[in-house]
């Protein structure tokens, strides 16, 4: 089965650029930041190192969000940092940690109380619980509240998503690969210079119509 390997934003257009590992692209655009970078924890970059199955960084209006290879990848590692980094916290100062009122960026953003009660109300788990506590179906669960805060799918009439096929190219002099080689390719009457990589590979080269 084939997946995604790297990815990439364009904030202009809110459109992420993710490229499989055959050299098809999906250009996934609209709705909501966390539906279109994979991740339901609207997840931030480390500071240092990334996380496992993260492919990507995307800067937005809100500023930077990682990028995961697929939805159940970004769940995965949503449940983990809770488990890392706020497990010896109760919800209420979980979520004051995770959704406060100002965020790093300098926006207020987060009404950090009503996010709290609405957890509390979905999901039965009280203010002072300890999350330690909480046994892995208690946190699905509160996780499914979050993911339906952060709303995941508020934004699906604007969701879009577009298969590009493309074909691979590699450039070599017959025996070793040719690294920073310009490449003139000609399509449908138009030319556009490429240049390879330190591998000899073009850019995936985007079919103009199926076949």
């Amino acid at each position: 089965m084939n997946k995604f390997v790297k990815a990439s934003h364009d904030k202009s257009t809110k459109t992420v650029q993710y490229v499989c590992d055959n050299g098809d692209i999906l250009l996934r655009s609209g709705g909501t930041i966390a539906w279109r970078f994979n991740n339901p924890g609207n997840m931030r970059p480390k500071g240092k190192g990334t996380y496992p199955g993260q492919i990507g960084v995307g800067d937005t209006k809100s500023g930077l969000f990682v990028i995961f290879e697929n939805y159940e990848i970004g769940r995965r590692e949503k449940k983990a940092l809770l488990r890392r980094s706020y497990n010896d916290l109760s919800l209420k100062n979980a979520i004051y940690k995770y959704a406060p009122p100002k965020n790093k960026y300098g926006g207020f953003e987060n009404d950090t109380e009503g996010y709290i009660d609405f957890l509390v109300e979905k999901t039965g788990i009280q203010r002072g619980i300890i999350l330690s506590t909480l046994s892995d179906t208690q946190i699905d669960k509160l996780m499914d509240a979050m993911q339906q805060k952060e709303g995941f799918n508020n934004e699906n009439a604007s969701s879009k998503e577009k298969i590009i096929k493309t074909t691979s190219i590699s450039v070599s002099n017959g025996g070793q690969p040719l690294s920073d080689q310009e490449v003139k390719i000609k399509r449908s009457g138009e030319e556009k210079i490429y240049k390879t990589d330190r591998n000899g590979n073009l850019p995936p080269i985007a079919h103009k119509k199926e076949g």
